[in-house]
């Protein structure tokens, strides 16, 4: 059995004066736009998010979702600025009714966390860099989401801006 995981980096964000209230840009809303159609066309449509609370995660969020319908998102404040071991523990604290998650969150835990869970082979498509917006898809062999290991997990999906 296989459980899927997006990994997903907020857009491209702006300015403002506390960082947790940076919003979007133009740019942004327009890679996710973009990122939506991707995932429509692939039917990649994830059944649950854990999201970070920050402003732009939320819009990242919902901009992607305009375009997929309704996934149903926890927003975590916890999620803020985590460590690629606490995105980690989140993703292993998905409800159990679920087979896929995605998480959005930031820099460096969000990539962090895809170079975490992918195999070495997959892991070489990012290895350099996670520009804003960009998704990882992978599936992991697993049961369970407590039983996820690193360094098992099949890219079968990388969508960047970049």
């Amino acid at each position: 059995m296989t459980l899927t995981v997006y990994v997903l980096r907020h857009a491209q964000a702006g300015s403002a004066p506390e960082d947790k209230q940076r919003p979007l840009t133009e740019q942004g809303l327009l890679d996710m736009a973009k990122l939506g159609s991707y995932m429509q066309k692939n039917k990649l449509l994830p059944p649950y998010c854990a999201c970070s609370a920050a402003k732009r995660t939320r819009q990242t969020f919902v901009a992607l979702t305009a375009l997929l319908g309704n996934v149903p998102v926890q927003y975590d404040d916890d999620l803020y600025n985590s460590s690629t071991g606490a995105l980690f523990s989140a993703v292993q604290n998905t409800p159990a009714e679920h087979k896929s998650m995605m998480i959005v969150a930031h820099n460096p835990g969000i990539h962090g966390l895809a170079m975490f869970l992918a195999n070495e082979e997959s892991k070489r498509s990012f290895v350099t860099g996670y520009a804003p917006g960009s998704l990882t898809v992978l599936e992991l062999p697993a049961d369970n989401w407590p039983n996820i290991q690193p360094g098992t997990g099949v890219i079968k999906h990388f969508w960047s801006t970049r």
